[in-house]
């Protein structure tokens, strides 16, 4: 069995000494690093959570933004189809007075095509740009609303008085047989003045109200025969004579276009036809200068 020496215990001593501040250094300078770490953690969790919280506050802002942007979309979007719902009435309501400024050969400027939303990339801004183009759309949409109101309103009024207006052929022929004016009197071959014209037709033919009105009376009426009599407004009333039948009564309102009765020949008449008067306040006036339409194209004129 060997002896341990001191000289011997004294290396093994140092030896672990050693071994030991080696250690200690090691656990040390660990130590000195997770610290460090820890530091750098703590303080990158510190910077994460406030960009969180700015992003979240991003987030919310930008969440109110898009509420905003929705309902301001959502508001436009409204005035646009509330426009295109205007503009389908006034389109309409003018069918009638654009037919008659065709006939009467009055030029209107036009002005159409598909519509073509203008798109320009480098015009986006961001949403609070946005928003102030939705809110000058919607106002500059108010705008054209009030303007589309008022015309509607002008064009409904034109349109009222058109229907009031004698511009309606009162029967399907177009064939006038006398004209307006003097003329040779078809029983004694002297010269009369014929208060209206003699349009052409056969016996049975429909005869239609040149424009809306009450009838002033219906009945016969002497040489004029069968003969009905519509006033239309305080200008304006018809006569219509020679018929074969009636087919309304004193006090009715009628239609433009509406049949009222049937050409004939009844009283002082060489044949069926139907003499057809206009008067303006009150004076026999050339019907020829009213007569517009027949009663399909007025009725197609303002379907379109």
């Amino acid at each position: 069995m060997s002896q341990t020496t001191p000289e011997k215990s004294g290396r093994q001593a140092a030896v672990l000494l050693l071994l030991f501040a080696v250690f200690a250094g090691t656990l040390a300078m660990l130590a000195g690093k997770i610290h460090s770490l820890e530091r750098q953690l703590a303080r990158e969790r510190r910077l994460a959570q406030a960009d969180i919280a700015e992003r979240d506050a991003v987030n919310r802002q930008l969440e109110k933004e898009l509420d905003l942007l929705g309902n301001q979309a959502v508001l436009t979007e409204w005035r646009m189809a509330e426009l295109e719902q205007l503009e389908r009435e006034l389109r309409r309501a003018a069918g009638r007075a654009l037919a008659v400024a065709s006939r009467s050969g009055v030029q209107i400027a036009g002005a159409g095509g598909q519509f073509v939303a203008y798109h320009n990339p480098e015009s986006l801004g961001d949403a609070e740009d946005i928003g102030a183009r939705f809110a000058a759309l919607i106002e500059k949409a108010d705008d054209i609303r009030q303007a589309y109101r008022q015309t509607l309103s002008a064009v409904r009024s034109l349109d009222a008085a058109l229907r009031h207006t004698p511009i309606l052929w009162p029967a399907d022929s177009r064939q006038i047989n006398s004209p307006f004016g003097f003329r040779r009197d078809p029983f004694t071959g002297k010269a009369a003045h014929h208060n209206g014209i003699d349009i052409d037709g056969e016996e049975g033919d429909p005869v239609y109200a040149s424009a809306d009105g009450i009838v002033e009376s219906a009945g016969d009426n002497g040489p004029h025969g069968l003969q009905i009599v519509i006033r239309h407004n305080d200008r304006y009333a018809t006569v219509y004579s020679h018929l074969g039948a009636i087919r309304v009564e004193a006090g009715q309102a009628v239609k433009q276009g509406e049949p009222i009765g049937e050409i004939g020949s009844s009283g002082r008449s060489t044949g069926p036809h139907l003499h057809y008067e206009i008067l303006l306040d009150g004076v026999q006036v050339d019907p020829q200068d009213f007569l517009l339409f027949g009663r399909e194209e007025l009725e197609a004129d303002h379907r379109g």
